[in-house]
């Protein structure tokens, strides 16, 4: 806030440009947030995957949830 006088910190015009500011610093932090969910979840679906192929399941067991595979088995 360098460069600012005690009479521009109370102009409206001062006040409108910090908020202005505000939420395009709010709008760019909810992207990334968003982007590091996605990237984060993409990597974890991609580790299941791995983990699945390196057990050896048929593929139509390996997308089946848990509890329809215990009871197919039985």
């Amino acid at each position: 806030m360098t460069g600012y006088t005690a009479r521009s910190l109370f102009s409206p015009t001062t006040w409108r440009r910090f908020w202005t500011r505000l939420g395009e610093l709010e709008e760019a932090l909810a992207t990334t947030e968003g982007d590091i969910i996605d990237r984060r979840l993409s990597r974890i679906e991609a580790e299941i995957a791995e983990l699945r192929a390196h057990a050896g399941l048929p593929r139509h067991i390996a997308s089946e949830p848990m509890s329809t595979v215990s009871s197919s088995r039985s």
